[in-house]
């Protein structure tokens, strides 16, 4: 295998930033579906900067906000390790190891109010806030703890966590609660909108709308496809599922008309005022709303 080879990249995770940039995570290519490690990189403008290198394969990165010196962002390694950085300086900020109890992966991390809530595979849910580390997964379900996965948790006006046998939870940071699922299937992603919605997407083709007022609301694709991640941008959803992308306008799922010859593979999404970045395979896709644009890693020239 040559050099070049060995140092090619595919990426896994994504997060916009305000200024039209997007931080990434990439993972050797050599190292098939089990990587070791991650590289965190920045794309600005054609250029690509190495941010860090994390000794655990990163399950989720997030833009936490910014601060007089830039955009910082949060990577949530799956065997526990979490830490923020720096975006312009490539600084390490802070970093920890969370103490999970279980045995799954850490799966999935947002931001409110100060304080990290992390989704765990063994039936985790953690809050992470000034240096502390609190567990709230042993009363959250009589289910036995190995028969949940906790894959996706994002937040609104609460905080909304998902994932298998149509679990869904809610909590305010404080206590949590379990709501009726509408499904017995595994709900891959939660996304809360700007303007408060909060939506489920699973396999088949599937997405529900849920609020407290209204109940759950069904939405289905013409196409049997795994929805794996969720978007907003110009006030619609996109949902990436895998070699296809859709878009939900508040009352139909249809299938984006790619470009001809144009292929990707997409499995995670994240879209700043003017564009949505996309990854999943061994390119950086953006999309601004009306052309698509393949972005070439260095190491994979």
């Amino acid at each position: 295998m040559s050099a070049n080879n060995r140092n090619k990249l595919y990426f896994s995770n994504v997060a916009a930033l305000p200024d039209n940039s997007a931080v990434i995570c990439g993972h050797l290519v050599c190292e098939g579906s089990e990587p070791t490690a991650t590289l965190v990189v920045h794309y600005k403008n054609g250029k690509w900067k190495l941010i860090a290198k994390v000794a655990d394969v990163v399950n989720q990165i997030i833009y936490k906000g910014s601060i007089k010196e830039g955009n910082v962002v949060c990577v949530l390694g799956r065997n526990g390790y979490i830490a923020e950085y720096l975006v312009e300086n490539r600084e390490l900020i802070s970093e920890n190891i969370v103490p999970a109890r279980g045995i799954g992966y850490l799966e999935a991390i947002t931001y409110k109010n100060n304080a990290y809530y992390i989704a765990g595979s063994d039936h985790e849910i953690i809050k992470y806030a000034d240096n502390s580390f609190y567990h709230y997964d042993d009363y959250l379900s009589p289910t036995p703890l190995h028969e949940k996965k906790y894959l996706s948790i994002a937040c609104g006006e609460e905080i909304y966590c998902c994932g298998t046998q149509g679990s869904v939870i809610v909590g305010d940071g404080v206590s949590w609660n379990s709501i009726e699922s509408p499904t017995n299937i595994d709900l891959n992603v939660v996304f809360c909108t700007k303007n408060g919605h909060v939506y489920f997407a699973s396999g088949g083709g599937l997405l529900w709308r849920y609020s407290n007022h209204d109940g759950w609301t069904e939405y289905e694709c013409d196409d049997n496809v795994i929805f794996w991640n969720v978007t907003e941008f110009h006030d619609e959803l996109y949902l990436a599922a895998g070699t296809s992308i859709y878009k939900f306008n508040g009352s139909e799922i249809v299938k984006i008309q790619m470009p001809p010859d144009y292929d990707c593979e997409i499995y995670s999404m994240s879209s700043s005022l003017e564009s949505i970045w996309l990854v999943g395979d061994e390119y950086l896709h953006q999309f601004d709303g009306e052309k698509w644009t393949k972005h070439v890693s260095p190491t994979n020239e």
